[in-house]
């Protein structure tokens, strides 16, 4: 199993995010792109107009028919959004020999090094960055 993890605030999702994930599982020939709206950013305090619930529900109908994506909740009712966490969370239901990727922009990228545990998350999957 090859499986990608698409974090964001997704607000709102849009054709872009899509497109992205289509071609980053072609490119790397993944099985599954799991979204996963973020709960709380911590580098976007703020940045969320639309709930959490009505972010989920906007990916859900999104992802609707597209195969290989799944909508995740595993951020839902944290006290903050760290991507080391989810990654962990993820990993952890993975059988072994399975891959994790990890698909980021090229902007959030040149500010990992801002991240909790950021050397922890280099290491905890391979990273699609995208521009």
């Amino acid at each position: 199993m090859r499986l990608a993890i698409f974090g964001g605030t997704f607000d709102p999702v849009h054709e872009a995010h899509l497109a992205l994930a289509r071609q980053a599982a072609d490119s790397f020939r993944l099985n599954r792109v799991l979204f996963v709206p973020a709960a709380r950013p911590p580098h976007k305090a703020g940045a969320t107009n639309a709930s959490y619930e009505d972010r989920v529900r906007m990916l859900e109908l999104a992802c609707r028919g597209q195969e290989g994506f799944e909508v995740s909740r595993l951020e839902e009712g944290t006290e903050r959004s760290y991507s080391i966490d989810t990654i962990l969370k993820v990993r952890a239901r993975l059988a072994p020999g399975d891959e994790l990727f990890f698909i980021i922009g090229a902007d959030a990228f040149a500010e990992i090094v801002t991240w909790l545990r950021w050397r922890e998350v280099l290491r905890a999957a391979r990273f699609i960055v995208v521009s």
